[in-house]
């Protein structure tokens, strides 16, 4: 649903999907672990948003939801703030940066409060709009399986 939407709406402008976000030397007290655990660590601290737009003319970051949730505004606010830490966005700083929930099933509190956030928030309905349903709805109602 991310890549339709930047190749819909952001038609010609380079973008990739399931980006890292955050310092690659984030301060983990790992200094006496070897090199090999570190680099493990370092990824459970960075974040992946599920779509980047770059420049020019401006930076987007964009979270791409089924159904608008609250934690996707959370996620995105994360994310948000890690862009000034990310070595990838270097050559981008002083881009606009444009924050974004992209979903097919809105949550109205949701869009509001974002919207007080300063996020830009886009409801989509893609040609496979009811596939996404059908499959979201199919996982919504599943019973988790129980594992030992």
């Amino acid at each position: 649903m991310a890549a339709w939407y930047a190749e819909t709406f952001h038609a010609g402008r380079y973008y990739a999907t399931n980006v890292r976000l955050g310092s690659l030397n984030p301060v983990l007290g790992t200094e006496n672990l070897p090199e090999f655990y570190q680099k493990a660590l370092l990824g459970s601290f960075r974040r992946l948003a599920d779509l980047v737009v770059y420049p020019p003319p401006d930076l987007w970051i964009v979270e791409a939801k089924v159904r608008l949730q609250p934690i996707a505004m959370a996620e995105l606010e994360v994310y948000g703030r890690l862009a000034a830490n990310t070595p990838e966005f270097l050559p981008y700083r002083d881009a606009p940066l444009r924050l974004a929930l992209v979903y097919v099933v809105p949550d109205h509190l949701v869009i509001a409060l974002a919207n007080e956030k300063g996020m830009l928030t886009i409801q989509l309905h893609p040609p496979f709009e009811e596939e996404l349903l059908a499959g979201w709805e199919a996982r919504k109602i599943s019973p988790t399986v129980a594992t030992v």
